[in-house]
């Protein structure tokens, strides 16, 4: 006979897998039932790799094999009956499935369902009652929202998943049709949205249900032979089996069926035309359905209580008329609350990543929270009304100014936004300190404010906010996955931070932890793409940090990573993964030119440049597709700088400087902005310098060195700002030197010095700024060699002793940064020359008195 064997594939054989594999074994083994595949065998080949042999099930998915047999509701629930009754045998024996889903549902020929893969089903505790897991496999379109959060897993979320495989097995839709487009949405829509009742999806549009042929006469998705035409099958699923269906997938496991036996009992109920325990049994409904089992013997009395009834009509009338009021306006008021969030959580979410979106994700949400401020002013005391506002603003906040993230560049207007966002969280927050959820969202809103604050130079009050989020979310227990992927982006924005403000090491251990935490939500859920971009997002971010670092070959590493896992979630018509690749291959382009590839660097930033030109065109309100396009023409100029096409670098850097001055009109107030066009200023100023034009390059460091005073002064602790003066005032001091003031050169070079001895002792394991002061070291052990008396220096002997002092100091960095390797192409030589350079000013003479 044929069997399946299920053994651990090729580059998959971790401990881990093949645990899960000898616990499938063990499950399998206790469970023997007609509608349960059966366990033939087990054990582990020669190599060590566990295996199982099982009973071989050739059939159709449960919803393929409905569709395929034309099977009627009333089919179809008898059907789903039996694998409830394998769902209830395996309870009783304490396993729980916890992936339930058609796939793992089997239909052969002969009708008679087989559950399938037991692979990640977990042993009740018999004393406890529940398994408490902190991270676990699930299928996200039927994982319970319990899963999500990571909450104990009781019998209750097979229910649930129960619940959803018959809302697809009745209506031929998924429950969240719209929020399936983005992971993020898929998981707010389970975890806190209530689906349509599956009469109505399958009579609506926007869940796909229903085809219209050329007739005109809408068609259920789903082939019955009964229920041939939408109208029958939303007269015959509503009501009952509404109710059944959506007791089943309740938000809470409390309101939920008990049992599945519960679950198939009301079905039986309902097959049988008795009432079932999920309505609320009000006595029409009862009598309804005792008069459909007892047509004959109710004939005539219904028409004593018909007469009699007449008597009662006209003194409720006028109590109707002011119940139906009421009731209008309540619906008025759900309509457009579900207008709202629909507006939120569908349409936003739906086209959040097609190119030149920006312009209508902002009226979208503009408008969506302007029917929740209305709402919100009427329900003041409704905490799910106020939850969804927060919702609204920390999404407008988004599209307004989110940096790195397509928006409007609106910083000012984001900071509004996420501030009521936050205040509303903070208030919830402490009347319900225990809900994760609620805990995980005002957690991702400071992380939010902090990015902003962020942006516009308030660093230490976003580092503070961003250990206020971290705080939040280390004070939960069991965190679920949706809560540990909100710590995962914090911890990114948090090394930023923490890169910013001096601390490289604390960076890039941030930025690992981000990965670790990304890889256990995404084996959590390996189909939500969402999840592996964070980690892809964590990737680069390391990549820099490492670059920063001077660590290339690391460097090189984390960023193909990235690429990887962009290349892996990129789809047709989808921006952010355009983007996201792109951002990926300009990194490891980076790397290749550090390591001398500088032609292969600039072919892969000029191609970057002209994908980023067409998707700004394509969306000229986002600020981050422009900044994208001159960052690109700033990377151009350099690696032509590099490669001497001198022209052709000074052009492109002056394009730089003239789109950074148009944002910068446009986004007043952005710090990162203002850095650029300091940055784009610097820059020219050094190829100035390399063509000759002295008094150009002067002019251009000038200008770079106002802008970056002012950051400095607007933000003393701001160890990267800092860092930027020293290197502008070098340049500065360059230019000076070069048009013969040398006396104010020696004294920006001093000044520059003692700037960055400063900053290197703050954070000595940033490669880059080492890289400065070991050249503001050389430049001074030239000048002072050659000091006159006139010049701010001691002269003869002393000057020769202090020269030697500097490039001893010049020589101690780079032979360090030599034997680390953390020194690029252009830089691999400059401990000899530096050497050549103190052995001469050891064996010249000492300069004499004029």
């Amino acid at each position: 006979a044929e069997v399946a064997v299920k053994l651990v594939r090729t580059g998959l054989d971790t401990a881990v897998i093949a645990e899960r594999l000898r616990h499938e074994r063990q499950i399998l083994a206790g469970l023997e039932h007609p509608n349960i595949a059966r366990l033939l065998d087990g054990g582990t080949t020669s190599v060590g790799t566990p295996y199982l042999v099982m009973e071989l099930v050739e059939g159709l998915p449960i919803d393929e094999f409905c569709n395929a047999r034309r099977l009627s509701i009333s089919e179809r629930l008898q059907l789903f009956r039996r694998v409830c009754e394998a769902v209830q045998y395996a309870h009783r024996r304490l396993v729980i499935h916890r992936d339930l889903k058609p796939s793992n549902i089997l239909v052969p020929p002969d009708g008679q369902p087989k559950l399938l893969d037991f692979g990640i089903a977990r042993l009740l505790d018999p004393t406890a009652g529940a398994t408490v897991t902190l991270l676990q496999a699930l299928t996200p379109e039927y994982a319970s929202p319990e899963q999500f959060k990571g909450e104990p897993i009781t019998t209750a979320t097979d229910v649930y998943s129960l619940g959803v495989v018959l809302y697809r097995l009745l209506s031929g839709g998924s429950p969240y049709p719209s929020a399936s487009s983005t992971p993020h949405a898929l998981v707010r829509a389970v975890c806190d949205l209530n689906p349509p009742a599956p009469s109505t999806a399958a009579t609506t549009a926007g869940h796909r249900t229903t085809q219209v042929p050329a007739d005109g006469v809408s068609q259920p998705l789903i082939r019955s032979a009964e229920e041939a035409t939408a109208a029958k099958l939303r007269r015959r699923l509503a009501g009952d089996l509404d109710h059944i269906i959506l007791k089943a997938m309740s938000k809470d496991p409390d309101d939920r069926y008990g049992t599945v036996e519960q679950l198939a009992d009301d079905i039986d109920r309902h097959l049988q035309g008795r009432p079932v325990k999920a309505t609320r049994g009000s006595w029409a409904y009862r009598a309804a359905k005792f008069a459909r089992r007892r047509k004959g013997p109710l004939a005539a009395s219904f028409i004593v209580l018909l007469s009699l009834s007449a008597g009662l009509a006209s003194t409720l009338h006028q109590a109707r008329i002011a119940t139906a009021n009421g009731r209008r306006a309540e619906q008025r008021f759900n309509d457009v609350r579900h207008l709202a969030t629909s507006f939120l959580f569908e349409f936003h979410d739906a086209i959040h990543n097609l190119p030149g979106s920006t312009p209508a994700r902002a009226l979208l949400v503009k408008r969506a929270l302007e029917y929740l401020d209305s709402l919100s002013r009427e329900a003041a005391a409704d905490a799910a009304l106020r939850r969804e506002l927060a919702t609204a603003y920390a999404t407008l906040a988004d599209i307004q100014g989110a940096p790195m993230r397509n928006s409007l560049g609106d910083l000012d207007g984001a900071l509004t936004s996420i501030a009521k966002a936050v205040s509303i969280l903070e208030v919830l927050h402490r009347d319900s300190p225990r809900d994760e959820t609620l805990s995980s969202e005002l957690a991702h809103a400071y992380g939010e404010m902090a990015n902003l604050l962020d942006a516009k130079g308030s660093f230490a009050a976003a580092v503070d906010l961003y250990r206020k989020g971290l705080a939040i979310i280390a004070a939960i227990p069991r965190p679920g996955l949706a809560t540990l992927r909100v710590m995962g982006t914090l911890q990114v924005s948090y090394g930023d931070a923490l890169a910013k403000n001096g601390n490289l090491k604390a960076a890039v251990d941030a930025y690992r932890k981000a990965i670790e935490l990304d890889g256990a939500v995404v084996r959590g859920a390996p189909q939500a793409h969402a999840f592996a971009r964070d980690q892809g997002v964590a990737y680069i971010h390391l990549a820099s940090g490492f670059d920063d670092m001077g660590m290339v070959d690391d460097a090189l590493a984390s960023a193909r990573s990235a690429y990887g896992l962009f290349q892996s979630l990129a789809g047709p018509d989808d921006a952010q993964s355009r983007r996201d690749l792109a951002v990926a291959n300009v990194m490891i382009a980076e790397q290749l030119a550090k390591r001398g590839d500088k032609r292969g660097a600039l072919a892969v930033q000029q191609q970057e440049l002209a994908a980023d030109l067409q998707v700004a065109a394509g969306d000229p309100q986002n600020h981050l597709a422009r900044r994208d396009v001159y960052v690109d023409y700033y990377k151009i100029a350099g690696l032509q700088s590099d490669l001497n096409q001198m022209r052709e670098a000074i052009a492109n850097e002056r394009r730089v400087i003239e789109l950074t001055q148009t944002e910068d009109k446009l986004t007043p107030g952005n710090a990162v902005t203002r850095a650029d066009l300091q940055t784009g200023y610097f820059h020219l100023s050094q190829m100035l310098a390399k063509t000759g034009d002295y008094a150009g390059a002067l002019d251009n460091a000038l200008k770079a060195r106002e802008i970056s005073k002012a950051a400095v002064t607007a933000n003393p602790a701001d160890l990267a700002g800092r860092s930027d003066l020293s290197e502008v005032e070098m340049a500065v001091s360059d230019a000076q030197l070069a048009l013969g003031r040398r006396r104010e050169a020696v004294a920006g070079y001093l000044d520059a010095t003692a700037r960055s001895e400063s900053i290197v002792a703050g954070d000595p394991n940033d490669v880059g700024r080492r890289i400065v002061l070991a050249r503001l070291y050389a430049k001074l052990g030239g000048l002072i060699g050659l000091s006159r008396p006139a010049e701010p220096a001691s002269t003869g002997d002393d000057n020769a002793r202090r020269s030697r002092d500097y490039y001893r100091r010049s020589l101690a960095i780079w032979a360090d940064l030599e034997r680390k390797k953390q020194l690029g192409a252009d830089s691999i030589g400059e401990s000899a020359r530096i050497a050549r350079l103190l052995k001469g000013a050891s064996q010249a003479p000492a300069p004499r008195r004029p």
